[in-house]
């Protein structure tokens, strides 16, 4: 720079600037770590969002913070000083409204003594039935709004407008809006109250949802309090691979040589590194092929420390990487980018045997709201990106995979038993409730209006879905009832399923049934009409032959189960060459003899 051009630079810095406007970039990062294109750092800036915003916030993923857009507005306050002033950004509005932002939300009203924010919507990743050119006026993907920020030190009122615009508007009718308005003043404003955690829209009936049992609390899983107050003591995100396409594969053998050539890479740079002194600048050190490694800033982080990856054969595991369907992962702390608490949850196959996961969309998502069990892993991006997947699992382990605690706490089952007055209660029944009440339509209306406000409660009191008290390997689904008759009842659970599939009381019960996708059962279908119980000898009679029906119905449904089993074994190895036919054909009747040997006995 010439020393002219230095001196206006120091008079811009001393300026006494009152009034800021401007349109700033919305870009948290890099998406891939291979393209060395990092954001630029300010270290001043980031050390005040770190004291601030950062500092302020109950959120336990504050990386949103980084958004080129949030180190504006803290820049904007920083340069105002003590003075009064204007501030007017157009700007991504995810901070208006997002769990992650509600230190920004505090100290704006801290740093402001006026806010006016116009919400312009457009989040296509919230709202999948917007599109970007059409309804965004910028035509991107994320939601913009317009925010006025006025600090008038005379004043001691802190006040919050709040203006939203219809969310189905195309782009012509909010710039036609717009351009109507002009001014400040000619806008209708909402005045807007903010709550003790800084939520600034507060969803109908938020009383309601925070009176409820949380899921499970930071305090609880960080080990501060007993586990009074939450269900699970302990909740983890999915696992963050950040290189799916390295270390997620449907074909286990195609997984080994994909992760073994990028492991080689890895390690190959490791040695390159040490015999070319260590050099600081790893970014343009190390090789950045794609079609050889995908880095992310863990894997550098190990670089750096100088940790070699292993190829181990029994790290590749079976995964639920979407909804209903499963990939092999090599599941190892080097080549995933976050293993988060899995190591602890699923530390071997025999811990998919017994130990279920409840998985639910986490805070802030832009997918619409899942509840999902599984006995497996599963990826931190369970419903796709723009949405993180919060697990809360009923069984935890030590890393080797022994110590097995139960995760519900002994607070909650004290809750349960004492509201239902029912000693029998177990913590398995608390955990299929749970899963159960995640798909009542009243309580996830509840629950999505509320889903900023933190980790989901449970209502007591609503009817459940509670299968037989056999364990984590019953059939459940949010689509089943459990009937249990009372102690002294003369029907038998036999005649009771010949009652319900009889022709008139089939067609009562599923004249009740709602949905536009999938039928579904209201509770209202189980109110059923008065039935005829016939008299103890008869039902004792119908039994006899109703139970061996039923019993030779399971054998067979058993034996099919175990030749889809053989199928599923041979198959495979028939196609491969690893067997012949002849040796295929023996192994069936072997299976064949012991079977039917099982039914002599």
């Amino acid at each position: 720079m010439t020393e002219e051009n230095t001196a206006r630079v120091e008079r811009q810095k001393t300026a006494p600037i009152t009034v800021i406007i401007g349109n700033p970039p919305y870009n948290v990062g890099q998406i891939n770590e291979n393209d060395n294109n990092k954001n630029r750092k300010y270290t001043v800036i980031d050390q005040r969002i770190r004291l601030t915003y950062a500092r302020d916030s109950k959120a336990s993923n504050v990386n949103a913070l980084s958004d080129a857009y949030v180190k504006f507005f803290r820049w904007a306050v920083e340069r105002l000083e003590d003075r009064d002033g204007i501030v007017c950004f157009v700007s991504n509005n995810s901070f208006v409204d997002q769990i992650t932002f509600d230190g920004m939300r505090k100290n704006l009203l801290r740093d402001f003594t006026t806010l006016y924010h116009a919400d312009l919507h457009g989040n296509v990743r919230k709202n999948p039935k917007l599109n970007g050119t059409t309804h965004n006026v910028f035509g991107i993907q994320v939601g913009v709004g317009i925010t006025v920020a006025i600090r008038q030190k005379q004043s001691a009122a802190r006040v919050l407008f709040y203006h939203r615009v219809p969310e189905d508007w195309r782009k012509e009718e909010k710039l036609s809006w717009l351009a109507k308005k002009q001014d400040v003043a000619a806008v209708e404003w909402q005045t807007l109250q903010p709550d003790e955690s800084h939520t600034w829209r507060i969803p109908a009936h938020a009383d309601v949802f925070k009176a409820l049992i949380p899921i499970g609390s930071r305090e609880a899983k960080a080990g501060k309090t007993t586990g009074d107050g939450a269900i699970f003591t302990v909740f983890s995100i999915g696992v963050n691979t950040n290189r799916d396409a390295w270390v997620y594969c449907f074909e286990k053998e195609q997984l080994a040589v994909q992760v073994q050539r990028s492991i080689e890479t890895y390690n190959g740079e490791i040695d390159r590194w040490k015999r070319a002194g260590r050099p600081h600048d790893i970014d343009n050190f190390i090789d950045n092929d794609e079609t050889r490694i995908k880095w992310s800033s863990r894997l550098k982080e190990t670089f750096v420390r100088g940790l070699y990856a292993e190829f181990e054969e029994n790290k590749i595991r079976n995964a639920l990487w979407r909804p209903f369907t499963k990939r092999f992962l090599f599941f190892d702390s080097v080549m995933n980018h976050r293993q988060a608490l899995f190591p602890s949850i699923f530390p071997n196959p025999v811990a998919e045997e017994e130990n279920r996961l409840l998985c639910i969309s986490g805070p802030g998502s832009e997918k619409p709201f899942m509840a999902l069990m599984s006995n497996q892993l599963l990826d931190y991006h369970l419903v796709g990106a723009g949405a993180q997947t919060q697990c809360f699992p009923f069984y935890v382990y030590d890393e080797e995979g022994g110590n097995r605690r139960e995760n519900i706490t002994e607070w909650a089952l004290s809750q349960f038993r004492r509201h239902y007055a029912e000693a029998s209660i177990s913590k398995w029944d608390i955990f299929y409730y749970a899963y159960g009440l995640l798909h009542h339509p009243g309580y996830r209306d509840l629950l999505v209006a509320n889903t900023e406000q933190g980790h989901d409660r449970l209502l007591i009191g609503y009817a459940a879905i509670v299968p037989s008290r056999s364990g984590p390997t019953s059939l459940f689904s949010h689509h089943i009832y459990r009937l249990r008759l009372r102690p002294l009842a003369t029907l038998t659970p036999d005649h009771l399923c010949h009652l319900l599939n009889t022709q008139g009381m089939h067609a009562l019960v599923s004249g009740y049934a709602t949905g536009t996708t999938v039928n579904m059962l209201p509770l209202d279908a189980l109110q059923l009409p008065r039935i005829v119980v016939p008299c103890a000898p008869l039902v004792a009679a119908f039994d006899r032959v109703a139970r061996g029906a039923r019993e030779r119905q399971e054998q067979i449904l058993e034996e099919v189960r175990t030749l889809a089993a053989l199928r599923d074994t041979l198959l495979p190895k028939l196609l491969s060459g690893q067997i012949r036919v002849r040796d295929a054909a023996a192994q069936t009747s072997d299976l064949q003899e012991k079977g039917e040997q099982g039914q002599g006995r």
